[in-house]
């Protein structure tokens, strides 16, 4: 039914109180980011904007999505009328800048709050993404916003906000519509660019677990949707060869994904994942040599590889790890745990 005078100004106290007061709704945030998120809704169409399912049309065809347009520019049913009015009071009543506000703010929220507020904020996200032909993005930015804004938190902290992060990114990047997944996975690069340039603390293990989701993402990918495969490959091939310097308890991720991909039949994956590889195995060894017993285990399933050229490349290099490995350049501890010996050719 339409918007009453009350019910705008009901959403003009949430939204204060939600600037003013964050650090005090620490489970409520659920409400009002569901309230925000059909704002925004309801602020788009009030505008004529182009809705997100328009940038992200289905799979199934452009024909497919031009008739979905075409049926949707039909004579509006009462419903409909209902919300185009809506969106007119809401636009005219409310103003969006205090909710971009709302997501700036996030830095100032306590450790306890911020973890709420992402895990809400991801339940909201994984709402917007669940229609296949309809998705919406809008949380989902806010929540690479959020993200980014709170990276400097600490470790502790970051880490709990990652559990829910890495879940969504892991379902995003594995969405039915494929458009939506690039979306996302694109997005995940952005973050973990950022993430990498800063200095992983002695002792700390969180890049492994922040580059998961790239692993994930891929396993689901794996037999099914080639574009995906190829942009995770291109992402993290990528981002190796730019930051290999930065990398440290993220190369055991990192390897774990050129592992699936060694056997890949496809020439330009198995090229470039090999290449990738064999510039940090020759060219800055010491980088990796804590995970010689992961470099070893790919470089053997490299030499399975379809692709005899790669497969005749790999031989060589494991001349090259046993040659490292008599000369005793290889650190005893990354040899000190017996489920970690190196699979046999």
């Amino acid at each position: 039914k339409e918007m009453k005078a009350k019910t705008i100004d009901v959403v003009r106290a949430l939204l204060n109180i939600a600037v003013e007061h964050g650090n005090f709704l620490r489970d409520s945030w659920g409400y009002i980011l569901q309230c925000i998120s059909k704002l925004e809704y309801l602020h788009v169409m009030g505008s004529g904007a182009r809705s997100d399912s328009e940038f992200f049309p289905p799979d199934m065809g452009l024909n497919a999505h031009a008739l979905s347009k075409k049926k949707t520019g039909a004579m509006l049913n009462e419903r409909e009328h209902i919300e185009q009015v809506n969106s007119e009071n809401i636009s005219g009543h409310t103003d969006s800048s205090q909710i971009d506000l709302i997501f700036n703010r996030s830095v100032y929220l306590d450790n306890q709050s911020i973890v709420m507020f992402v895990e809400s904020l991801c339940k909201v996200a994984k709402d917007e993404l669940s229609s296949e032909d309809h998705p919406r993005i809008f949380s989902l930015q806010k929540l690479i916003e959020v993200a980014d804004y709170n990276m400097s938190r600490v470790r502790f902290v970051w880490s709990k906000m990652w559990q829910s992060l890495g879940e969504t990114f892991i379902l995003v990047g594995s969405h039915p519509n494929k458009n939506v997944s690039i979306y996302g996975i694109d997005s995940l690069r952005q973050l973990a660019f950022k993430f990498l340039q800063k200095e992983e603390l002695t002792n700390f293990s969180f890049q492994r677990e922040f580059l998961k989701p790239f692993e994930v993402i891929l396993q689901n990918n794996l037999d099914s949707r080639l574009e995906i495969k190829e942009y995770v490959c291109n992402c993290v091939c990528n981002m190796v060869l730019s930051l290999m310097k930065n990398v440290k308890s993220g190369w055991h991720t990192i390897l774990n994904i050129y592992l699936l991909l060694a056997e890949d039949n496809h020439p330009q994956i198995a090229t470039l994942t090999y290449s990738s590889l064999s510039t940090v195995m020759y060219k800055n060894f010491p980088l990796v040599a804590d995970n010689f017993v992961e470099l070893t285990n790919t470089m053997i399933r490299f030499s399975k590889s379809p692709l005899e050229e790669i497969s005749l490349q790999s031989i060589d290099g494991l001349v090259f790890l046993a040659m490292k490995l008599a000369n005793e350049e290889v650190p005893l501890t990354s040899l000190r745990h017996k489920d970690s010996l190196p699979d046999t050719l």
